[in-house]
């Protein structure tokens, strides 16, 4: 096989639109860049992705000979790429306070059923990191909660739902994202913990994983300075990639990276350079997830190396042939019918999931007569996040449903817009108030407190990371659902009507 197919196996790239670019066209030409990942800018419906997914693949395998895996984030809840026509299950944190962890196999099986259906072949979850870290800005509900066994638990029993569902899966972020206040979207995080310490908290999960053989894990971009002296990220660390994933713990599967353009990368090493360091690093597959051109970049600079013997040949070669292996583990799949997409049977076994999610803290009260629901609109915390959809809000919704006043609030409130919020919810028999991550945008745990402080009934819904509704006063009760989307505020519906009895526990404080 030719060096310029070999090293296009190793690269991933991503493109704007909902159909394939110019620009990606000529990049597989020319640089046989083998592998693409979609994100919800390349997906309008089913029946586009569908198509959408037969193109890429028809494309590559004509230049390369290979098929190329086509990458997707269907985490559920607040990351999910699919749209409206699709299942998209509860974030991972809402699957574990159901406390049953078939939930999360289901969860992934009929993930895996419907992407396996529209051609998307790898999808990169579930998330392993313990969230142990309450003001972590980009973990959060994505994770199964604060207990690593937890994690362990319904992290394989998802990852097992997706492959039986016909797709790869990968576990991430390795070593651990769930104790970091920084965002690698962003910054560079460091988490300043021995392998000792790691070995019982966080590597946990991905222990469990690699002894299940998940087909793979991806690095994160994070200091660990206790383990990597050399001032690197996890995802150019020979010392974590190689040595510790690989050899200590005995990973088989395919390593890849987190993308390769985000600011810890691209601000503190350059993408380009910082890719040639991965694969150096024992990363199988490296992601520039929004650029063409930087993974051509990258192609000629791996050649470079190859050529300058600036790469072992022998460690090259051997991950070329894991990712081929996987390629033709994954062309063995059943095929699934793009009918199964959206399907009643799945809807139903959905909303089920979102109903066992729901945690309550406290005695809900009657709304009353005269009810005031009080929200932001969903926004973006991390870019990991999918972008604000619409213009539906909480407070809106719900109004639609039970009557009463909404209160438009931002994300952050000021002093000022608390107060006018406060007045105007007064003479109200009982108030609700949807939260998002209120816990870090403390202008909504502030109007929180002083809607509180009119004495009338309140709920308080954590629409996000639920340690928003973890320290009440005795006149709240807080809900926890671990997503902001259609299925979760019918959830909450559900339980302040009494239709449902919530059975879900918060995954937090240990599971105790």
């Amino acid at each position: 096989m030719d060096y310029r197919i070999k090293i296009g196996q190793h690269l991933v790239m991503g493109f704007e639109g909902h159909s394939l670019t110019d620009e990606i066209r000529q990049a597989v030409k020319s640089h046989k860049i083998g592998n693409i990942i979609l994100f919800e800018r390349n997906v309008k419906d089913k029946h586009q992705l569908s198509e959408l997914c037969q193109d890429i693949k028809s494309l590559i395998k004509s230049e390369t000979g290979y098929e190329p895996f086509i990458f997707i984030d269907q985490e559920g809840g607040v990351v999910s790429r699919l749209q409206e026509d699709c299942t998209v299950i509860p974030s991972a944190m809402g699957i574990s306070a159901s406390g049953k962890k078939e939930n999360a196999y289901h969860a992934g099986l009929v993930t895996g059923r419907e992407l396996n259906a529209m051609g998307v072949n790898f999808n990169l979850a579930p998330v392993l990191d313990i969230n142990s870290n309450p003001k972590n800005p980009v973990i959060g509900v994505r994770s199964y909660g604060d207990n690593p066994q937890f994690a362990a638990d319904f992290g394989c029993e998802m990852a097992r739902g997706l492959v039986d569902g016909g797709v790869l899966c990968c576990a991430k972020h390795f070593p651990g994202h769930g104790d970091t206040d920084v965002d690698s979207h962003l910054g560079l995080p460091k988490i300043d913990k021995s392998k000792e310490e790691m070995l019982k908290f966080e590597l946990v999960p991905f222990i469990a994983a690699s002894n299940m053989d998940i087909p793979a894990i991806m690095s994160s971009h994070i200091l660990f300075p206790q383990i990597d002296k050399n001032g690197l990220p996890a995802t150019m660390s020979y010392t974590i990639m190689t040595e510790l994933l690989r050899n200590e713990i005995g990973f088989k599967g395919l390593i890849l990276s987190d993308c390769m353009q985000m600011q810890a990368i691209s601000d503190h090493f350059g993408t380009v350079k910082g890719m040639l360091e991965a694969l150096k690093a024992g990363i199988d597959v490296i992601f520039a997830s929004h650029s063409a051109q930087l993974n051509k970049e990258a192609a000629e600079l791996f050649m470079k190396a190859i050529n300058e013997g600036d790469i072992n040949i022998a460690q090259f070669e051997e991950s070329t042939e894991r990712i081929l292996k996987y390629k033709q583990k994954m062309s063995e799949f059943p095929k699934h019918s793009l009918e199964e997409v959206g399907s009643e049977t799945h809807r139903i076994l959905n909303e089920q999931l979102y109903r066992e999610s729901v945690s309550v803290l406290g005695e809900l009260p009657e709304l009353g007569e005269n009810p005031c629901f009080v929200s932001c609109k969903a926004f973006v915390t991390t870019v990991a996040s999918n972008p604000e959809k619409g213009n539906n809000y909480f407070a809106k919704d719900m109004q639609g449903i039970f009557g009463g006043t909404n209160l438009l609030v931002s994300s952050d409130p000021s002093d000022d817009e608390i107060k006018l919020t406060v007045e105007k919810a007064k003479n109200h028999s009982c108030i609700v108030v949807g939260t998002y991550n209120a816990h870090i945008y403390t202008g909504q745990e502030k109007m929180l407190k002083a809607l509180c402080d009119l004495k009338t009934p309140v709920i308080a819904v954590a629409l996000r990371n639920p340690y928003d509704v973890l320290n009440l006063p005795e006149n709240a009760a807080g809900i926890a659902v671990y997503a902001y989307n259609k299925q979760s505020v019918k959830a909450v519906a559900e339980v302040i009507a009494k239709k449902i009895k919530p059975t879900g526990k918060m995954p937090l404080g240990g599971n105790k």
